[in-house]
C-alpha cells in the first residue's frame, strides 16, 4: 500500500481533536468556540446543539483537544 508509513505515523501520533458531548448552562450554537478554563485559550468548537427536555438544559457536541476530552472537565463558551 502506497503511503503506509505516513498513515502509521499519523495513527501513532493520535488525533488532534476528539468529539465530545457537552452540557451547556447557557445559550450556545454551532460555530461557538470552546475556551480553556481558566486561561481562556481556544481548545475546540461546537458543531451542533439542542434543548434536552429530559435533562432540562442545552446539550451540544463538538470537537476539543484530547486533554480536554475528559469527564467533568469544565470549559468556557466563546460566542461568535
Amino acid at each position: 500500500m502506497f503511503g503506509w508509513q505516513k498513515l502509521f505515523f499519523q495513527l501513532a501520533k493520535g488525533p488532534a481533536f476528539r468529539r465530545v458531548g457537552l452540557l451547556l448552562d447557557g445559550p450556545g450554537h454551532a460555530g461557538c468556540r470552546l475556551l480553556s478554563n481558566p486561561h481562556r485559550q481556544p481548545v475546540g468548537v461546537i458543531t451542533s446543539s439542542s434543548w434536552s427536555p429530559a435533562l432540562g438544559c442545552r446539550v451540544a457536541q463538538g470537537y476539543v483537544k484530547p486533554e480536554y476530552a475528559k469527564a467533568n472537565k469544565h470549559v468556557f463558551l466563546g460566542m461568535n
